[in-house]
């Protein structure tokens, strides 16, 4: 699936919810992004 939307936080948060079943392939800041925001779930006590 291919979608246009606002680069933001609550985009983050929306590709997070699909868990496993996602990959975001560009563009490479959203992606960062998206890596970034599971690495910090990841490691949340």
């Amino acid at each position: 699936m291919a979608l246009t939307v606002a680069n933001n936080r609550e985009l983050v948060g929306w590709i997070l919810s699909f868990g496993s079943g996602v990959r975001v392939i560009k563009p490479t800041g959203l992606k960062h992004m998206v890596r970034e925001e599971a690495k910090k779930i990841v490691l949340a006590k």
